[in-house]
């Protein structure tokens, strides 16, 4: 299979594999390539068999041009599976062979798949941040301003996690909220509005807070479109707002609304381990409130959640 290949060609010498160069297998790789933008979205089945499928072929006739993304992509797999060591090891060759292209806008999506699905596993979140800072900076140079909306979007989730000043935050926020709406990106630009009122609700110069019903309603545009890492994000800042003021039994209710879609497409995200660290602190400061049933339950979750 593909992990015994790859475990005889050592991530050291995957970079240094031959150029492929049989107009055959080129043909067929460039085909596979171009389908990985729609099924990424539409088809994980379908993406996961074609990126086994491009390694395998890599791994015989050689790297091209598309190699980078392919080996991000098998290290988004692998991270998905729970093999973080290989989730590691693929982003090592992925950003050594990217650097490569440096004039290819190969560099856009696999700077994005290592701030959005690999480095966090491995590297501090200062230093994931610095990764999608790169990735946006590559699709403003390559004028890919969809994934560049969508990378905003990952250096917001990354501040807010890493605590940074609210303030901060929200003037970074105002500023992409700016270039969403610019590109007509509605579902980003709803999650930014989202952000926005949340940091006005914590700063205490908000005269609707953040629970209310405004964002429920803002938020129906992300879960009618189903674009589930920004739901995720918008129940988080939901759960956050309600433990924050103290209402925790209310905030472990809000996770029974999460649809199952929603949390498997943020699993080998950073937004997955936030998922988990919130549901356990709301089940544990709610935990004296549950009637005996409930703690069973809720008990088992507890374990099941300091497994992941």
């Amino acid at each position: 299979g593909v992990n015994a290949r790859l475990a005889l060609k050592r991530k050291k010498t995957l970079p240094e594999l031959p150029q492929m160069n049989d107009p055959r297998f080129l043909g067929l790789i460039g085909q596979m390539a171009s389908l990985l933008p729609v099924t990424s979205l539409t088809n994980p089945q379908l993406f996961a068999m074609l990126i086994l499928k491009m390694v395998k072929i890599s791994l015989k006739h050689g790297n091209t041009i598309h190699s980078p993304l392919v080996y991000a992509s098998y290290g988004l797999i692998s991270a998905i599976l729970g093999n973080l060591r290989t989730a590691g090891n693929m982003q090592e060759v992925a950003l050594q062979l990217s650097a490569r292209y440096h004039s290819h806008p190969v560099r856009v999506p696999v700077h994005f798949t290592v701030a959005s699905f690999l480095s966090h596993w491995k590297e501090h979140l200062h230093k994931t941040l610095a990764h999608a800072v790169r990735a946006y900076e590559s699709a403003l140079e390559f004028g890919n301003f969809f994934m560049g909306g969508g990378i905003l979007s990952r250096i917001t989730q990354i501040r807010l996690i890493l605590g940074e000043p609210l303030s901060r935050v929200q003037e970074e926020c105002a500023s992409s909220l700016a270039f969403t709406r610019r590109f007509g990106l509605e579902n980003l630009s709803v999650f930014f509005v989202l952000v926005k009122k949340f940091i006005e609700d914590q700063q205490g110069v908000s005269a609707v807070p953040f629970t209310s019903g405004e964002a429920d309603c803002l938020a129906e545009t992300l879960i009618r479109n189903r674009n589930g890492p920004l739901v995720i994000s918008y129940y988080l800042l939901k759960i956050q707002s309600l433990y924050l003021s103290g209402r925790h039994a209310e905030a472990l209710r809000v996770f029974l609304e999460v649809d199952e879609d929603s949390r498997g497409s943020v699993r080998a995200m950073v937004l997955f381990p936030e998922y988990v660290f919130w549901h356990s602190l709301a089940i544990t400061a709610s935990y004296e409130q549950l009637g005996e049933r409930e703690k069973g339950h809720y008990w088992k979750i507890l374990k099941r959640n300091q497994r992941k």
